[in-house]
């Protein structure tokens, strides 16, 4: 068993920073694009999936319609490149679990949504389910990568460089 458990830390510690750097440019990518599709129709395609999930004042909806997109996009860019990771993965995080929230009640009351509405007008189209689901490994793995000292080819890791020569 030892051996074993041996095997797995050497293969982890080879694989461990190509791994991180995936799944740190992925997750950056998810959001990116989830704003990115949002911010390319008309805000009102979005207010309706808002509404559909009769969680907030209709009245509220033009706002999220209007902010909720740009900050994925913002921080989910500053994420995929690297950028003040520990920064950006809050607000992602926040996110994550604010959707598991929306998309759990909307479970729980049954409002029989067949689409998430999380990517717009796209081909992409997910349930309530599958995207409760997303949502609860985005938290997982944003708090991983939250966590890490080091990031692979990180615009931070320039910054830094620059700093403690500069």
């Amino acid at each position: 068993m030892n051996y074993f458990i041996t095997k797995v830390k050497v293969i982890w510690g080879l694989w461990k920073r190509p791994i991180l750097f995936l799944l740190r440019v992925s997750i950056g990518a998810l959001f990116v694009f989830s704003g990115y599709t949002k911010l390319m129709q008309p805000k009102e395609i979005f207010e309706i999936s808002i509404n559909m999930y009769q969680l907030i004042p209709a009245s509220l909806a033009p706002f999220v319609a209007s902010v909720l997109p740009w900050i994925e996009f913002v921080f989910g860019s500053f994420f995929l490149l690297g950028y003040n990771i520990e920064m950006s993965s809050i607000p992602l995080v926040c996110l994550a679990v604010l959707f598991q929230i929306v998309l759990g009640q909307s479970l729980l009351r049954q409002l029989g949504l067949d689409d998430c509405g999380c990517y717009g007008h796209t081909n992409v189209h997910l349930t309530i389910y599958q995207s409760f689901c997303l949502d609860t490994a985005l938290v997982l793995l944003i708090t991983l990568l939250f966590s890490e000292d080091h990031h692979a080819l990180a615009l931070d890791n320039l910054f830094e460089t620059k700093t403690k020569h500069g």
